[in-house]
């Protein structure tokens, strides 16, 4: 998994819920989407998601072998607030 995504509808910051987008840019990419979870979880799965940098290794023979993990922090997250 290479993405996380939080989104927030205006129906969903009155109810107190998100939803999370997981992407994982594999052949095919694939996209899970987990609706309407409790806001109160976004720190929670923001750290797992942060502490999975040390499960992330890049195969020796891909195209992105020569990349650094400084240089190209993986995984990343990004909060969306959708109006």
């Amino acid at each position: 998994m290479l993405e996380l995504q939080f989104e927030r509808s205006l129906l969903q910051r009155m109810f107190g819920v998100m939803s999370v987008k997981l992407t994982n840019r594999a052949h095919p990419v694939h996209v899970t989407t987990l609706l309407d979870i409790d806001s109160s979880l976004q720190p929670l799965i923001t750290s797992w998601f942060e502490a999975r940098t040390k499960d992330v290794e890049i195969d020796p023979h891909s195209q992105y072998s020569s990349l650094k993990q400084e240089a190209c922090p993986i995984p990343s997250y990004v909060e969306v607030n959708s109006k």
